[in-house]
């Protein structure tokens, strides 16, 4: 039983190890094969369906999940491949078990060091992810409720984010638009203590991003 399950997790690891770089290659090189008019084949269409919906499954945004989505369907694989590795075990005879048995147990307890890292890293990394798009959010409220810049653009201004940058600190400069009856853009700034961030209104500009200074946004 006890080398079963060790052969179970060795060939659960080769498996994952095996269709990881396969899967990411296949989403990378068709994505790329969009072409300079925004036609694609259909595997670029499908290849955008798993990462969409994938994407949706671990309630992270799409951009930038082609590692977690990549990770996740590994860890799928991991999972499926222990399972039919348990239930349909190879045969060996007697002489050939011990020898078996001490292969399995390097490559399983690495197989489940991988495994573990993975998950974590999986949980760690979504989480981060769902931290961010909250905090986008909060900024854009942050903007609609601060009554300056409302006033500024003539009432209850749409608000929209055109772009953001994180600074090594890792505070992060939010670059958001405010429509109403004239166009202006909030400079806000969350700085992240003790877990938690705490948003500035650093200055208002009617400048578009690329008309100003993308180091000092509020200089005019």
């Amino acid at each position: 039983m006890l080398l079963r399950t060790l052969k179970a997790f060795a060939a659960a690891g080769k498996c994952a190890v095996i269709f990881a770089p396969i899967f990411f290659l296949f989403l990378f090189s068709t994505i790329l094969m969009v072409g300079g008019d925004g036609t694609a084949p259909g595997v670029t269409h499908l290849s955008a369906a798993i990462l969409g919906n994938t994407a949706k499954l671990l309630g992270i945004a799409s951009e930038g999940a082609v590692f977690f989505v990549v990770l996740f369907w590994s860890l799928v694989v991991y999972v499926f491949a222990f399972l039919y590795a348990t239930m349909f075990p190879g045969n060996l005879n007697d002489n050939d078990q011990k020898t078996e048995s001490q292969k399995s147990s390097k490559v399983a307890v690495l197989s489940i060091v991988a495994f573990v890292a993975g998950s974590l890293s999986l949980i760690a990394g979504n989480q981060n992810k769902i931290n961010a798009e909250d905090e986008k959010r909060r900024a854009l409220d942050f903007v609609k409720q601060n009554e300056t810049v409302m006033q500024e653009v003539g009432g209850n201004g749409k608000v929209d984010l055109v772009s953001y940058t994180t600074a090594r600190n890792g505070s992060v400069t939010y670059d958001i638009g405010v429509y109403g009856t004239k166009t202006i853009y909030a400079i806000v700034v969350a700085s992240r203590n003790s877990g938690t961030s705490n948003f500035t209104l650093a200055c208002t500009t009617p400048l578009y991003m690329g008309q100003r200074d993308p180091f000092k946004p509020c200089k005019q």
